[in-house]
């Protein structure tokens, strides 16, 4: 039986991925983040050794808070590779929060498909046009 180990994998941002994310956030209707404030802190999913979603972590000086955002799919996707896609964006993202030795990944999504791609990814919504998500990352014991 094929598991989403077999098809996805991780790996971090390079600089030449900025054009690729640039044309999914306004395939997505989303405003870009600038190229600038892309952390090294960000995860870039690959299915079947294709990229497929992206999203940044922000640590913050807090030792268990950080800030999510820049969540982002590869537009075209059918709904299961979508959440599949996501799925692995969250184990990417908790590898990076506990690394740092966080445990609460706050974020805002705008509403529609990017809150409902955070809902799969776990993240509870606080409400309003733009809504605030959070998530706590367990740490491994």
């Amino acid at each position: 039986m094929e598991t989403r180990a077999d098809r996805f994998t991780i790996r971090h941002y390079e600089p030449a991925d900025y054009p690729m994310l640039e044309e999914w956030w306004e395939g997505h209707g989303a405003p870009p983040m600038h190229e600038d404030m892309i952390p090294v802190s960000t995860c870039v999913v690959m299915m079947d050794g294709e990229p497929v979603a992206s999203g940044s972590v922000f640590p913050c000086n807090n030792n268990f808070v950080a800030f999510f955002h820049g969540m982002v799919t590869r537009p075209g996707l059918g709904m299961r590779e979508a959440r599949l896609a996501l799925e692995a964006l969250q184990d990417g993202l908790d590898i990076i929060m506990r690394t740092g030795g966080h445990t609460l990944l706050l974020g805002t999504v705008p509403e529609g498909a990017m809150l409902r791609g955070a809902k799969i990814m776990g993240f509870s919504p606080t409400g309003g046009p733009v809504q605030g998500v959070g998530r706590f990352v367990k740490p491994l014991n």
